[in-house]
């Protein structure tokens, strides 16, 4: 019975000490009033009150339970100035605030994470820290007095529009970040910075209204928002990414405050289809990526003004059509790089002095105009227009995949860089400088040179310069120093004739290397090209033997120290050859040699790294005595090669140097002290081997003996270090039985 008049008593108006209840309104009107929490809180729960009235005398908001019973809060006590940190801190209950006109200060993180819809903040001064973050039903912002804002104030609310106006010059870093309803903004101030991701994320603004003089915009800020159009006359600064992913149509200055852009302001705005910047003024000396990577982009327009574009400012433009931009002579790294339909310029009549880094790789219709022009790594590599050149330099695949390229003039420097001008399947005319002396591999590889190619002053040429190119011939002028000397004109199937100038009196077969066609020699100075034996010799040695000697050869008839190396490489058509003195450097590699002799003994000699590698038709070799040393790759591939003799004086044997050679049945290796890996590698009907006798003192085993056609073995091998002579037998299919004698020492 108590209970149930004290229940009624409360449901009428009742006061008690300065709290009230009044038209289901809970007013509470001293600071003393908040010390009673427990019975204000029973009043609030039994007359399910939905509204509270701070007023009277009340100087200061404490924690108070009764805060999260109500969705109604009014603040009109005029002592209370700021509603204290944490004040509303995720209450999930509140939904409108209603604050009188002398509340200045909202305190950081007052209503974070509450529901809050409303609150009436026309005459707040300062907003601080954090203050409506991540209140996702907060509806509106409007306040014209700021004078300050703190970190975040807005962070990811549901707020759709926001007004902020006052004497604050600066907004706050991450403002309204990921305010994902956010659509209409407008600010006003004399001059402030829109900072660094402020308005990030706001997938749905429309509008952003600047009402005053001046305004910067800072890294990221309108990154990924609604953003459709923007009005930039009053902008004096758009830093780093600032509309990155925004849904931009257009970008269209017609009148600047002194404007420049950063680095990538617009990159990755994939609804962005014109660019108009036809106004002077604008600064984009720190440009780099301005309009990159957008997907929709078609024509651009700069002012005359600008005579450099700036460095990637279109860069992967992918449907970029149309550049209006008459004063440009000077195109920066990665300015037009992959823009592939590009082909629309309005300056392409001018000359163009400087084409930078990438500047226009893989673009392939644009034309330009060329004379002394300096070029950068593959600035115009996979251009598909540009037939003639004139340039200041030859730069590393600058001018790479050009196929309509026909004619190049080089009006400076000393080298052609790598890979300058490979694959310019088209080209058929360089013009050399004197002051050139350098080529770089893969230079010329896989043009069309067909004509005779004079190398000037050159004096030094690196491999496979020239490679799979369509010279026909070539006249040379210095002695050439070869750097990795392979095949600087291999697979040149046309060449078949070579002019040796005065001041060229030495050759080497490696220039030509892996040509099959016989090659015929004019000759001053020292060199004489024989055309009737058709070897080309000189300062007491054989430079190249051409692949019209046929059958047998023999130095007997000639007086020469050295044979050059590679003389005899790739000569399918000499099949037996006998030395009777030794030559340190000759090469058969990958000829037709059958049989091989010696008929000479020798002193402390050696065969050559590779001297036979892949002469698959050799097959009979008789070494002299007096040999120490069988080099690394020496008989290697040689899968026909059945007999050769070790000599005793033989201690040595070279990595891989009879790997591979099949038709091998018997070895003595008596004698051998060291012994490098995969020696015997892969050879597979080696079933008879006589190990050495010796330890073994140095060498590197592994694989030594590896996939042979060993079916029995005596081991009998002593080695000084066994850790280096691992899996020597591995492999070995047919291997069936294994003998350790006594005296090896394993």
């Amino acid at each position: 019975m108590f209970r149930s008049v004290f229940i009624k008593l409360l449901s009428r108006e009742i006061i008690t000490d300065s709290y009230s209840v009044e038209n289901e309104v809970f007013i509470i009107s001293e600071d003393a009033d908040f010390t009673l929490n427990s019975d204000m809180v029973i009043q609030i729960m039994a007359n399910k009150l939905q509204t509270l009235t701070i007023q009277g005398t009340v100087t200061t908001i404490p924690d108070f339970p009764g805060f999260k019973l109500v969705k109604n809060i009014n603040i009109l006590a005029t002592s209370v100035t700021s509603i204290p940190k944490l004040g509303f801190y995720q209450n999930t209950n509140i939904e409108n605030v209603n604050i009188h006109e002398g509340l200045e200060e909202i305190g950081s993180l007052a209503f974070a994470g509450s529901l809050i819809k409303t609150i009436n903040l026309n005459n707040v001064k300062r907003i601080n820290n954090y203050a409506s973050q991540k209140c996702p039903n907060l509806q509106s912002i409007e306040t014209t007095l700021l004078a300050s804002l703190g970190i975040a104030p807005f962070y990811g609310s549901g707020i759709e529009s926001l007004t902020l106006g006052g004497s604050f010059t600066k907004l706050p870093r991450s403002m309204c970040q990921n305010c994902y309803k956010l659509k209409t903004s407008k600010i006003i101030a004399s001059t402030i910075t829109i900072p660094q991701e402020c308005f990030e994320n706001c997938y749905l603004l429309e509008n952003f209204i600047f009402e005053g003089t001046s305004f910067a915009i800072g890294n990221l800020a309108f990154a990924y928002s609604g953003l459709k159009s923007f009005d930039f006359s009053k902008v004096t600064t758009v830093s780093d990414y600032a509309f990155q992913n925004s849904l931009l149509e257009t970008v269209e200055v017609t009148e600047i405050n002194g404007l420049t852009f950063n680095n990538n302001v617009f990159i990755y705005c994939n609804k962005l289809t014109s660019v108009s910047l036809d106004v002077s003024g604008i600064n984009y000396d720190n440009s780099d990526g301005l309009f990159s990577f957008c997907a929709s982009l078609v024509t651009a327009t700069l002012h005359s003004s600008v005579t450099s574009l700036p460095k990637g400012i279109f860069k992967c433009c992918s449907v970029l059509k149309t550049i209006n931009a008459p004063g440009i002579t000077i195109l920066l790294d990665r300015a037009l790089e992959n823009c592939p339909v590009l082909d629309t310029l309005s300056f392409s009549g001018n000359v163009i002095s400087k084409i930078g880094y990438l500047a226009c790789y893989n673009s392939p219709f644009i034309n330009l105009k060329t004379s002394g022009t300096q070029i950068f790594e593959r600035s115009l590599a996979g251009n598909k227009v540009i037939e003639w050149l004139s340039l200041k330099n030859a730069h590393y695949y600058g001018c790479a995949n050009m196929t309509a390229l026909t004619t190049v003039v080089l009006t400076s420097g000393s080298n052609i860089a790598e890979g300058c001008f490979c694959h310019c399947t088209s080209l058929q005319s360089v013009t050399l400088p004197s002051s050139y002396t350098i080529l770089k591999k893969f230079s010329f590889a896989y043009t069309a040179l067909s004509n005779g190619f004079d190398l000037g002053q050159v004096t030094r040429i690196e491999n496979y310069c020239f490679y799979g190119s369509g010279i026909t011939s070539l006249i040379i002028r210095k002695n050439l120093v070869l750097s990795d000397p392979v095949g600087q004109f291999q697979n040149c199937k046309s060449l078949t004739r070579i002019s040796l100038m005065a001041g060229s009196n030495t050759f080497s077969a490696a220039l030509i290397l892996g040509n099959k066609q016989p090659i015929e020699f004019d000759t001053t100075g020292n060199t004489v090209f024989s055309f009737a034996n058709k070897i080309l010799k000189g300062n007491n040695k054989i430079y190249y033997v051409s692949p019209l000697v046929t059958g047998s050869f023999t130095d007997a008839s000639f007086t020469f120290n050295t044979i050059e190396d590679n003389a005899f490489s790739f000569n399918k058509e000499v099949s037996d050859v006998t030395f009777s003195r030794f030559y340190d450097t000759c090469s058969f590699y990958n000829s037709g040699i059958r049989y091989f002799t010696y008929s000479t003994s020798v002193t402390a000699k050696s065969l050559p790294n590779n001297m036979f590698y892949n002469c698959t038709q050799l097959e009979q070799v008789v070494l002299p005595d007096g040999l120490t040393t069988i080099k690394y790759s020496c008989f290697e591939n040689c899968i026909k090669l059945a007999e050769i003799n070790i000599p005793s004086s033989c201690n040595q044997l070279g990595k891989a140097c009879f790997k591979n050679c099949q038709s091998l049945t018997a070895i003595d290796i008596s004698m051998v002290t060291l012994l490098w890996a995969e020696v015997f590698y892969g050879c597979t009907k080696l079933t008879t081997i006589i190990y050495p006798t010796n330890q073994i003192t140095r060498g590197n085993g592994n694989f030594t003996f590896a996939n042979m056609g060993i079916t029995e073995l005596d081991f009998d091998l002593k080695i000084a270090d066994w850790s280096v002579f691992t899996s020597m037998f591995y492999g070995c299919q047919n291997l069936k039985k294994c003998h350790y004698l006594p005296t090896s020492n394993s």
